[in-house]
C-alpha cells in the first residue's frame, strides 16, 4: 500500500506511518484544528463494507472505557475506506520492549498481568471478546501504563471483504490462537488461552508452537502437548508452570473460570516459599489466662491456644492447650485450616473466632458469630466456611 502520510482523513492529517499489518495501516495523526490533539488512525484494508454492521461493531467497541484499554475516539468510512481514530500510545508496545526471543523476569510478568487481566475481565463482563491477544497489541501509555489495543478489530474485518489470508477471516494470530478459535468458535476462555501463550513466551523466550503453516499450527494447538516451560527455563517455579499449563488446556472448560482467576492464581504461585502467606488468630472474650501462640516454618502454620471456660459453665477440669498444624500451599487464597478437624472444638472452645489471610495484594477476613462457637469447618472445596454454636 502507498504511504498516505500528508493526506487528510476525517478531521486528522496523517503525519507518519507507525506500522502496517495484514488488514490495516496505523498512522500518527494530527487534528487539523486542535494543535494539541494527536491520535492513531487505523485504516482498514477492506472493500465492499457493510456500513450498518461496521457501525454496530464500532459502537460496541467505543463503549469500552477502562484505564488499560485504548479508547476508540471516532470512526467513519471515507470514500469507501473504513478507518478508526484511536487514543495514541507514544511509547510503543510490549513487543517493542521485549523483542521476539527475549524473556521477561517473573516479577515483571506478574506486574503486566495485574494491568492486562482486569482490562480483559472488564470487556468479558460486557460480553466482548478481544480475539487477538499478543504483545503487539499491548501498548505503553503516556504514564507507562499498559493499554490493550485492537478490541473488536477481528470482528470489524468481517464487515467487508479482504484479499488477505483466511487467518484474518477467523480472527487472531496463529501463534496465540486457542484450538476453538481455529475452529471459528472463539469464547472468553480463548482470550485466556492467548494471554497464557503470551505469558509462556515472556517466561522462556518462545511461544509453545512456532513451526508450520496455519493448518499445522492449528493441529499443534489442538492436539500436541504444550512443551514443558521448565525445560526451557528451569528457574520457573513448578507452581507457576502448573498455572500456565492449566490456562493452556486444550478444552476451554478445563481452563480457569475467568481471566481474573488466572491472574490471581498466577500471583499466588509467584510468592516465594519463605514468604508468610497467612495468619490465623483464635480469640475468646475472656482475657485472663488466654495464651495464643503462632509460628510458621516454611509453609507450615502452627497455632497453640488455651481456651478459658467460665466458672458458670460448671467445668471441673481445666481445658488443655491445643495445637493445630497443617501444611498450606502458596497458592491458597485462604488459610484452609479446619478448626473442627484439628480438635479445637473437642476441648470446649467457646467465644468467637477470627481468621485472616493476607496476600501481597489483598486481605481476607472471616469473623464468626459473637455467641459461643462450638464448631467450625471449611467446605470440601475450600470456598465456604461455617461455624456453629449457641448462646
Amino acid at each position: 500500500m502507498a504511504d498516505r502520510a500528508g493526506q487528510q482523513i476525517g478531521s486528522y492529517r496523517l503525519v507518519k506511518l507507525l506500522g502496517s499489518g495484514g488488514f490495516a495501516e496505523v498512522y500518527l495523526a494530527q487534528h487539523v484544528r486542535l494543535a494539541s490533539k494527536q491520535a492513531a488512525i487505523k485504516i482498514l484494508h477492506l472493500i465492499d463494507i457493510d456500513a450498518r454492521k461496521f457501525q454496530e461493531e464500532a459502537e460496541t467497541t467505543e463503549q469500552l472505557v477502562h484505564p488499560h484499554i485504548v479508547r476508540l475516539l471516532d470512526f467513519d468510512i471515507e470514500q469507501g475506506t473504513p478507518f478508526l481514530v484511536l487514543e495514541y500510545a507514544p511509547s510503543g508496545s510490549l513487543r517493542t520492549r521485549h523483542p521476539k526471543g527475549s524473556s521477561v523476569p517473573l516479577a515483571r510478568v506478574g506486574e503486566y498481568l495485574k494491568e492486562i487481566a482486569p482490562a480483559l475481565q472488564y470487556a468479558h463482563d460486557q460480553h466482548i471478546l478481544h480475539r487477538d491477544i499478543k504483545p503487539d497489541n499491548m501498548l505503553i501509555g503516556r504514564q507507562g501504563e499498559l493499554l490493550l489495543s485492537d478490541f473488536g478489530i477481528a470482528v470489524l474485518t468481517q464487515t467487508g471483504r479482504t484479499s488477505f489470508s483466511s487467518t484474518y477471516d477467523i480472527g487472531g494470530t496463529p501463534f496465540y490462537m486457542a484450538p476453538e478459535t481455529y475452529r471459528g468458535r472463539p469464547e472468553k476462555a480463548s482470550d485466556q488461552y492467548a494471554l497464557a501463550v503470551v505469558v509462556y513466551e515472556w517466561l522462556c523466550g518462545s511461544v509453545p508452537f512456532s513451526e508450520g503453516n496455519f493448518i499445522q499450527l492449528g493441529y499443534q494447538h489442538a492436539h500436541e502437548p504444550v512443551p514443558s516451560l521448565r525445560e526451557k527455563n528451569p528457574v520457573i517455579p513448578p507452581e507457576v508452570e502448573a498455572v500456565v499449563m492449566k490456562a493452556l488446556a486444550k478444552e476451554s472448560k478445563q481452563r480457569f473460570e475467568h481471566i481474573q482467576a488466572f491472574a490471581a492464581t498466577f500471583e499466588q504461585a509467584c510468592i516465594p516459599p519463605s514468604q508468610p502467606v497467612g495468619t490465623i488468630t483464635v480469640q475468646v472474650p475472656f482475657q485472663e489466662g488466654v495464651v495464643t501462640q503462632q509460628s510458621q516454618s516454611g509453609d507450615t502454620l502452627s497455632v497453640r491456644t488455651t481456651p478459658i471456660v467460665p466458672v458458670s459453665m460448671g467445668t471441673h477440669a481445666p481445658p488443655q492447650p491445643v495445637t493445630a498444624s497443617r501444611r498450606i500451599t502458596r497458592r491458597e487464597m485462604l488459610i484452609r485450616l479446619s478448626l473442627a478437624g484439628a480438635g479445637l472444638t473437642a476441648t470446649g472452645i467457646i467465644g468467637w473466632l477470627e481468621l485472616t489471610h493476607r496476600s501481597p495484594s489483598s486481605p481476607y477476613t472471616y469473623r464468626g458469630h459473637p455467641d459461643f462457637v462450638s464448631s467450625m469447618a471449611w467446605s470440601p472445596d475450600g470456598k465456604r466456611i461455617a461455624s456453629g454454636g449457641g448462646g
